[in-house]
């Protein structure tokens, strides 16, 4: 059964953001997305998945409020991801935590005055811009999942957003048949 989310809290002039998740199976999975605003005009658009079996919803939660957190300190998707890889690294370090296996995800930093968008990628397949001219591009900003390679400096890739074009970003499930989460934004 296919779920649609209602729109974020607060949703920006001009960006419409549609989120939909298919699950395969009926236990709860570690899947994550989420949309916030980070300021008055940027919003933050996060898609990702927990490799982990059995306590990944509870790491994905936990993941998702420390992004949150990161990136309302440091509006940078690449410094955000820094952050948040080097919190669960040392988790699982210092707090004897079991691994999860690594946490993917795609989050992309939407700026619609300037319109343009800023990606960073932790192991999650690359998002999708699909330009109102139909031209479709694959956005490389591309890193390991959260939580695998201590210390990993991620590199965030900036691109125009413009009136028409549609960011498609969705958990790597696509490909291995778990749940899929799909999150779309359109400019309009």
């Amino acid at each position: 059964m296919s779920t649609t989310i209602p729109h974020p809290e607060r949703t920006l002039p001009f960006l419409n953001v549609e989120m939909f998740r298919e699950p395969a199976r009926d236990a709860p999975g570690g899947d994550l997305f989420d949309t916030f605003p980070l300021d008055e005009d940027k919003i933050a658009l996060v898609v990702g998945d927990d490799a982990a079996e059995g306590r990944a919803s509870i790491y994905t939660a936990e993941v998702r409020n420390v992004l949150r957190v990161c990136l309302r300190e440091c509006p940078y998707p690449a410094r955000a991801l820094s952050l948040l890889n080097d919190c669960l690294c040392d988790a699982v370090r210092l707090d004897g935590r079991e691994g999860t296996g690594g946490i993917t995800l795609s989050l992309a930093v939407v700026d619609p005055v300037w319109a343009e968008c800023a990606f960073a990628v932790a192991g999650a397949e690359p998002p999708l811009l699909l330009h109102a001219g139909g031209d479709i591009e694959i956005v490389g900003a591309v890193g390991p999942a959260i939580g695998a390679v201590p210390g990993f400096a991620y590199k965030t890739v900036t691109r125009p957003l413009n009136m028409g074009d549609t960011l498609l970003m969705a958990t790597d499930a696509i490909v291995s048949g778990r749940d899929v989460c799909l999150l779309a934004a359109h400019r309009s």
